[in-house]
């Protein structure tokens, strides 16, 4: 029979009953979460049925510990039948296709855009570019033509994390009750996590010994694919014309390997025994009675160990000062074996002394700000001049290049011969490498020259969510023959750089990545110090910000959106700077939850209540007419002319982007949280009138959707009005270094601002750490709520104007404030008609701004009322 589960049993299954057994057989075989295409279109998971029953998923959806964005039911995409036949998915997005999974099938789930969404781009993943990949060839043509297996391509389906750790990705498969079947918490590592390595193009696969909705949650039961191991097999060459205009992009990549639609079942076809000790490598690694280093499936103690080190030579090729040409074999063994490599017998490679560790890594732009204009900055750390013409950059996960087209010196001929320019560097000078011709950068990032620095183009692909293994990025010099035959590599430096998660979760002691900054090496007063190892620790770089050591903006071009920030071409090897800190930031209300302006499809986190308090730590006066708030989004307009600040004093800046219905927002501040302290008005916080703006303070995603802050998502910075730099705050709402705003880090019912402890010291460095910060609560270092406003009309918590052992305001004290409670119109200043027209449209839809004497009723008074203040002109 073939079980369907309906939505009763699904019921009784929320209430405490276990799953169908035939249902429990249903599992996650395969991921391919890393294709060297494009994502997310082109990324699938296999599923399995190792039972004996059919079972019908037709209503089963993939999800993950984000469970915000789970995917269609499998039913309701296209469904590619093993006749060859496409099942499509019918306009409304309802379940058309009866899809049941066989005793022993294995089925893949993927995604592709929708052609009829608004915005869609134009390369869909389709069923024939997915055949024309993953299929048999069976013309010869060396196109996939036809399958052996199912495929189902869905409109919407999860994005499948690159950098998956024990908290992300959780991979879910869910039943049609909601019942969840199976979870794969798949992770991405080496030694760490015992999970296969990161590597683009290769998808992950579940073993034949651990065919179980167990087994498939622990690393060592899973296998990187290999061609010709497992049913893996490489993809084909896929490519789209996105615009129809002869430019073609990569849908699915060159020579992917993975094993969709086949499950190795058979123990007997996979035994092997490297140890020799009667007993499957695969059983002895996930036992743990073998460690697996390289996660090749074959225990260490199988391995060569030419030096005796208990590491199999293999993985010490990790370590650069062991394998400094990285073939393999440890530098030891080779000089024991032929002694005449070390001339000078002080135990390294003459090959590698003559170049290692003297061309370094000191700068990666990774992740620039729109179209990927990536960069990275080298420097000669040696006393010598050396020539760089046929260093090229490599991941150690990829073989060495065949040819010159990678070799720096490719694109700096300017003699118009077939010979590259060399290229040389002498002590302390800097190259930067950018995929970007030289008249491109220099429109962006200013004069080469000017700035005393060299620059080339060659291509570039760096990784926004590397981790240890993605990306161990290298620099190496090539030894060419007349042919541009590479006949050795020596790696020169070694910068093992991390980003953060697909979640937004710094790795590994780097820095969190905004999608604007570079990474920087810091100095440390001594420029002897910046080494090729120096360099492989996260804990010596830092995100690139505006005005601290030598980064400054990159210029909006047709190339470059101007949001990126660098120091390109300058290395500080001093002391690391700090920001001037006479005015730094004591408090964030990032997540308000009114819902003004009260129209339909404004949400909770969409209101106009966020707020920042700011103080004055000096014994002066300070002038701050002219200053904004900025982060990696943009910045808001000046505060007001006439803005200052006494010696101690606190102050709130707030925004002012009207959505043509905002009451004066001062009153509207003041009404709601009390007075006694300064507040400064400024525009550009929620909406972008005279430029890139905040967007919010808990930022905000594509399609206008707040989401929560992290130590990469949100650093808010003061500056001047010449742009220094007066003080920075990464904040997050981590729930560990940082408060969370409420229970889950959303706004709901209720939210609090976050405000700094009192250190008797308020500073610029103490206020960029979470364990210096409270979650504020009624009565508590002057936390309070606010008197319900039109705008400040949900449950929130703070203490704007209030830093403890500074200053207590006196919350009655209100200013005297100018009559403009008429002045409704965009454009505030002036009582026009577009005053009178505004206040009758908030009048026929029962907006509180209407409601001018303020009893919750809209008649007759409350035009009446408008009008005397009209003509009062107030």
């Amino acid at each position: 029979m073939i079980l369907k589960k309906q939505r009763a049993l699904g019921i009784a299954c929320s209430a405490g009953l276990a799953l169908p057994a035939a249902a429990q057989d249903v599992i996650v075989t395969e991921v391919f979460y890393n294709p060297s295409g494009r994502e997310a279109e082109t990324e699938w998971v296999e599923l399995f049925n190792r039972g004996t029953q059919p079972v019908d998923i037709s209503g089963w959806m993939l999800g993950d510990e984000d469970n915000n964005s789970p995917s269609d039911p499998f039913g309701s995409g296209q469904l590619l039948n093993l006749d060859g036949t496409v099942s499509p998915e019918s306009d409304d997005g309802s379940i058309v296709n009866s899809l049941v999974i066989q005793p022993g099938e294995a089925i893949v789930i993927g995604g592709f855009w929708d052609p009829r969404t608004e915005g869609d781009d134009g390369v869909d993943n389709t069923m024939d570019a997915f055949v024309r990949s993953w299929g048999e060839d069976t013309d010869g043509d060396g196109v996939g033509d036809t399958t052996s297996f199912r495929v189902v391509l869905l409109v919407n389906t999860i994005t499948i994390a690159n950098t998956a750790s024990l908290t992300n990705e959780v991979l879910r498969l869910d039943d049609d009750s909601g019942m969840t079947v199976d979870d794969a918490n798949y992770q991405v590592g080496r030694d760490e996590n015992d999970w296969p390595f990161s590597s683009n193009g290769r998808s992950i696969y579940l073993q034949p010994n651990f065919l179980n909705g167990t087994d498939n949650d622990v690393g060592t039961a899973w296998a990187l694919s290999a061609a010709g191991r497992d049913g893996g097999r490489e993809g084909r060459l896929v490519e789209v014309d996105q615009d129809n205009d002869g430019s073609f992009d990569t849908l699915y990549g060159e020579a992917d390997v993975a094993s969709p639609g086949f499950v190795e079942t058979s123990l007997g076809a996979s035994f092997e025994d490297a140890n020799g000790n009667g007993r499957d490598d695969a059983l002895d690694i996930f036992l743990g009675t073998s460690s697996d280093c390289d996660r090749n499936r074959v225990p260490d103690e199988a391995q060569p160990d030419c030096n005796g080190n208990g590491i199999p030579d293999v993985c010490d090729g990790f370590a650069t000062q062991i394998d400094c040409d990285r073939d393999g074999l440890p530098d030891s063994c080779q000089i024991a074996g032929d002694p005449s490599l070390d001339a000078n017998m002080n135990g390294v490679l003459d090959a590698c002394e003559d170049v290692f560790g003297k061309v370094i890594i000191t700068e990666i732009m990774f992740n620039p700000s729109g179209s990927e204009r990536e960069w990275i900055e080298l420097y000669n750390a040696s006393s010598e001049t050396i020539d760089v013409t046929n260093y090229f950059f490599q991941d150690f996960d990829q073989p060495v290049p065949d040819g010159p087209e990678p070799l720096f010196g490719t694109n700096n001929d300017v003699d118009g011969d077939t010979v590259p320019d060399p290229i040389l560097l002498g002590p302390g000078q800097i190259l930067v490498v950018g995929d970007e011709p030289l008249d491109s950068w220099e429109a962006a990032w200013g004069s080469v020259s000017a700035a005393g620095y060299r620059y080339v183009q060659a291509p570039l692909s760096l990784a926004n969510n590397a981790d240890l293994v993605n990306e161990n990025r290298t620099l190496l010099r090539a030894d060419v023959d007349g042919d541009g035959n590479i006949l050795s590599a020596i790696v020169s430096d070694n910068a093992n750089y991390s980003g953060t998660t697909s979640n937004a979760v710094p790795q590994n002691g780097w820095p969190g990545d905004d999608g604007r900054g570079s990474f920087y090496v810091l100095g440390t007063g001594n420029p002897a110090d910046v080494t090729g190892s120096y360099n492989d620790d996260g804990g010596n770089w830092n995100l690139s910000i505006d005005g601290l050591d030598g980064a400054y903006r990159v210029n909006a071009t047709d190339r470059f959106d101007g949001r990126d920030v660098g120091s390109p071409g300058f290395i500080n090897f001093g002391v690391p700077q700090r920001a001037a800190g006479e005015v730094v930031i004591t408090e964030l209300m990032y997540a308000g939850n009114s819902d003004f302006p009260g129209q339909p499809g404004f949400d909770a986190p969409d209101g106009l209540d966020e707020w920042i308090e700011i103080y004055n730590t000096t014994g002066q006066t300070i002038d701050v007419s002219g200053w904004y708030i900025e982060d990696e989004d943009g910045r808001t307009t000046g505060f007001p002319a006439g803005s200052v600040l006494a010696p101690g004093e606190v102050a709130v800046v707030a925004g002012n982007d009207d959505y043509e219905t905002n009451p004066l927002p001062l009153n509207e501040f003041y009404a709601a949280w009390g007075c006694g302290y300064q507040v400064f008005v400024v525009a550009d916080w929620y909406e972008d009138s005279t430029g890139p703006g905040l967007d919010r303070l808990s930022d905000t995603a594509e399609g206008g959707t707040a989401t929560n802050p992290s130590a990469a998502r949100e650093i808010i910075t003061i500056r001047e009005p010449d742009g220094t730099l007066q003080d920075v705050v990464n904040y997050d709402d981590d729930g560990f270094v940082w408060p969370l705003v409420n229970t889950n880090g959303q706004p709901t019912n209720d939210a609090w601002s976050v405000y700094l402890f009192n250190q008797n010291d308020y500073n610029e460095i103490d206020n960029d750490s979470g364990l210096n910060y409270a979650a504020s609560l009624i009565g508590l270092d002057g936390g309070r709520e606010p008197t319900p406003t039109a705008v400040f009309n949900g449950m929130q918590f703070g203490s704007p104007g209030h830093l403890d052992g500074v200053q207590v305001p006196d919350l009655g004290d209100c200013p005297p404030l100018p009559c403009s409670r008429a002045d409704l119109a965009r454009g505030f200043g002036a009582l026009d008609f577009f005053d009178v027209s505004t206040f009758l449209g908030l009048f026929d839809d029962g907006h509180p701004a209407a409601d001018i004497n303020n009893d919750g009723a809209f008649d007759f008074f409350d035009i009446s009322g408008f009008l005397a203040l009209f003509g009062a002109g107030c």
